[in-house]
């Protein structure tokens, strides 16, 4: 009968309704007698008593055959064409608040629904509910519904438990989504266990639980990077009895791969994605966009665009989350003109651009070196949102390459007049500013200037780009104090970092000049079996200088071993067999 009664205009007239659980009293047998009007519209009638009746909530008696008079219409116009649906809602509360609009069910729902797409809105929408019940007029388990789902988007699982008492108590049986905003409340508050345990009580209901109950659930457990409860909830979705013959949805597995992606798990997200496709669910638009992401995250941005085109070829529409993913693993490589190529498509596709889109144009542009083109993005991004803390990063990135330190400072001040709080990041990018112009000391002095707030407490990138910088300017004992002070901050220097120390200890002492004792025939100039040595000279031509004699060639030697240089310090070069070592041969030899 539901595809009839779901068209009666007159819901809120006795009991012809469509959802016939919410006038039934538990525990009270009930027949129900139903016959067709002249008017061909479907009557309901309870065989019970009329005391009986009194008890429930909006139900009113006819004579089987005979049909009360329909109500007028809501005089709440239909939108116009440049009004959307949730606009005639709003203008629907408005009218009900003036006394315009009939009181009728539908109106009141019409409210409700639009309290409940609205943020901080579960009060008010309680409100109206309450209204709606103190002027006789049926509140069905939508009306509840609509409730819900405006407490459940604030977190507020107090709220929804009372309501589903009192909702219990008037004989309105809650449905799973009055259960499944249940389990989004506890999760949007944190309390994942509870929101499990409601699984069991929707059971001990007889209300089953649908995909998107266990999507709310998955979403929940891996956004708490609990990768293990999520697939498991996954398994027990797929053998769910309750669900056979249901539609199956991707949202849990995009979920679950969503998850095993952020967790660095890229294996595991791709067999769910195969998991999925055996299953014979089409990827949604978050299940392709988490595919993409799982290719870039491992390096592969052709299998990653492959995966794109495969996506708007099943007509599935990208959004701007999978174009961000898409350009921002393009700028890592600095593809100028494959992000250009991808915002076209974009807007093509009229799809409308996200802040990360507008940060990976200027993170690509920053890469190139394209200092003018960045700052014309960041430029663009003012015209139509707000920038955030990561596109100010980007920019401050494309002038630090060229120690451009005073333009990352004002930028770092101009994002802070806008209200938004610098991090880490954004004093490590004034560090590399200052290292990149050979400034030293005022790369030290950012360093001091870091641990104001927790966000801006330095780690070990902020050190090692400080101390790096050190070894290059030939500050070793600088380089050896900063490891001490990282030390005192509980930050153990890595293997890396002290084995660059030693290496360009060893490379200055290489440099020194000879004296007439070492440059007697014979003498090892303090390498010990080292014979040559790579040197620089004036023009930047390379020599190789014979540590026994002290003579410099421009020709590579034949034999022996040659010291030769790196940015990570000095390696060695074993002519005879043309292998190269990290390892001082004096101290192997040792």
């Amino acid at each position: 009968l539901k595809p009839f009664l779901s068209s009666d205009p007159r819901p809120s007239e006795g009991v012809a309704c469509s959802d016939a659980t919410s006038i039934i009293m538990p525990g009270v047998p009930v027949r129900v007698a139903v016959a067709v009007h002249a008017s061909s519209r479907l009557l309901a009638r309870l065989a019970l008593p009329r005391a009986t009746a009194a008890l429930i909530p909006g139900c009113r008696f006819f004579a089987v055959g005979a049909a009360p008079p329909l109500p007028p219409p809501p005089s709440v116009p239909p939108p116009g064409p440049s009004e959307g649906r949730r606009d005639w809602q709003s203008s629907g509360a408005e009218q009900l608040q003036q006394g315009g609009q009939q009181q009728n069910r539908a109106g009141y729902n019409a409210v409700l629904q639009s309290l409940g797409e609205k943020p901080n809105s579960g009060a008010k929408a309680e409100e109206w509910l309450e209204q709606m019940v103190e002027s006789n007029v049926e509140a069905t388990v939508q009306s509840y519904n609509h409730v819900f789902k405006a407490w459940a988007r604030e977190g507020k699982f107090a709220e929804v438990e009372a309501l589903l008492a009192k909702m219990k108590e008037r004989q309105v049986l809650p449905n799973v989504v009055s259960y499944t905003n249940l389990v989004l409340s506890y999760t949007r508050a944190g309390d994942t266990d509870s929101a499990l345990q409601v699984l069991d009580r929707m059971r001990a209901d007889n209300v089953s639980p649908n995909f998107v109950t266990y999507t709310v659930l998955i979403d929940a457990f891996g956004k708490k990077d609990d990768i293990a409860r999520a697939e498991a909830l996954l398994t027990e979705l797929e053998s769910c009895a309750d669900l056979e013959g249901a539609q199956p949805l991707a949202s849990p597995y995009s979920c679950v791969m969503h998850a095993q992606v952020r967790a660095g798990n890229t294996q595991a997200s791709e067999k769910t994605w195969d998991r999925m496709l055996q299953r014979g669910i089409k990827p949604d638009t978050v299940g392709y966009t988490t595919f993409i992401q799982l290719c870039t995250s491992s390096g592969d941005t052709d299998r990653a665009l492959k995966s794109f085109e495969e996506m708007v070829s099943a007509g599935v529409r990208p959004n701007g989350t999978t174009f961000a993913v898409l350009i921002s693993a393009l700028a890592k490589d600095a593809k100028v003109l494959a992000c250009q190529d991808l915002w076209t498509r974009m807007e093509a596709l009229q799809v409308k651009p996200s802040v990360p889109c507008y940060n990976g144009m200027i993170q690509v542009h920053a890469k190139a070196g394209l200092t003018d083109l960045a700052e014309t993005w960041m430029a663009k991004l003012n015209t139509i949102g707000r920038p955030n803390a990561h596109s100010f990063g980007a920019l401050m990135d494309a002038f630090a390459k060229h120690g451009q330190h005073t333009k990352c400072s004002e930028l770092m001040q101009h994002m802070q007049s806008q209200g938004i709080q610098e991090n880490r990041v954004h004093h490590n990018t004034i560090i590399k500013a200052y290292i990149n112009a050979g400034d030293i000391d005022g790369a030290e002095q950012s360093l001091a200037a870091m641990g104001k707030t927790p966000a801006t407490e330095p780690d070990f990138y902020s050190y090692n780009t400080l101390f790096f910088g050190m070894l290059r300017a030939g500050s070793l004992d600088r380089a050896g104090e900063l490891l001490q002070r990282m030390r005192g901050r509980s930050m153990e220097p890595d293997e890396q970092l002290l084995r660059a120390l030693a290496l360009a200890r060893d490379r200055l002492q290489a440099a020194q000049p000879l004296s007439p004792e070492l440059s007697a025939p014979g003498a090892a100039a303090g390498l010990e079996g080292v014979d040559w040595v790579e040197e620089v000279a004036a023009d930047g031509s390379k020599l190789f200088r014979d540590v026994r004699t002290g003579v410099r060639q421009p020709e590579s030697p034949t034999t022996g071993i040659v010291q030769l240089m790196s940015e990570s310090g000095p390696y060695y070069w074993n002519v005879a067999s043309n292998t190269t070592s990290w390892e001082h041969p004096g101290r192997a030899s040792a």
